[in-house]
């Protein structure tokens, strides 16, 4: 026999609303940060946001901000009962990051970013004591950065971040720069104008020989 949903409820073997159709209406809640309370500062090329450690600037065509130092994507999915979970490690990053960069968002009225674009990520893994040459410096994959990192900037449940969705990237480029305490990723959107569809194998990109 198969029970209805408030049959089910009424006998105590589910909630009253089920667990699926709540987590995807599900948004973050932040209380309201009024624009003034914004840190604003006009630079050469555009102009810094700033609030509560989230840190963005705005040029005409980039947009830059500074994340946390990531989990490596090794450590974002789980396995449970053959299907893949969202870890813990990766729940805690992205609401870390949501919760330092939604209020300023908010605050100033952005729009997530619809248009194709370039990723550029500068790392800068956690300082170390002991005296690690380039090769030895404990770091993550390079290719161990960019999804933790993009999946928590694209608009979700919880609500509009930086960009739509990261299909809209069609270029990326990752760098690594000093050691700083923590550590930190600079994440910089380009927004593109040209046709990716129409491009040709460039040799010379792919030889080194054209930036």
């Amino acid at each position: 026999m198969r029970l209805s949903i408030s049959e089910a409820v009424a006998l105590g073997f589910c909630e009253k609303e089920p667990i699926k159709k709540r987590a995807l209406t599900q948004r973050a809640s932040f209380k309201p940060v009024p624009k003034a309370a914004v840190g604003k500062t006009v630079v050469a090329n555009g102009v810094i946001h700033e609030l509560c450690g989230a840190w963005l600037r705005i040029e005409d065509m980039s947009v830059t901000l500074r994340l946390p130092y990531p989990i490596s994507a090794n450590q974002l999915w789980r396995s449970s009962n053959d299907t893949n979970i969202l870890s813990k490690a990766a729940k805690q990053y992205r609401k870390r990051v949501h919760a330092m960069y939604l209020p300023l968002l908010q605050a100033i009225g952005w729009k997530p970013i619809n248009t194709p674009m370039e990723v550029r990520l500068l790392v800068q893994p956690p300082a170390r004591q002991k005296d690690y040459s380039i090769n030895t410096y404990p770091r993550y994959d390079v290719d161990n950065y960019s999804k933790p990192i993009l999946d928590c900037l694209k608009s979700s449940t919880a609500g509009d971040v930086l960009f739509k969705d990261d299909r809209l990237f069609v270029r990326e480029q990752i760098r690594f720069a000093h050691p700083v305490d923590d550590g930190c990723v600079w994440v910089s959107c380009i927004y593109l104008q040209d046709d990716w569809l129409q491009k040709k194998v460039d040799f010379d990109w792919l030889g080194g020989r054209n930036e």
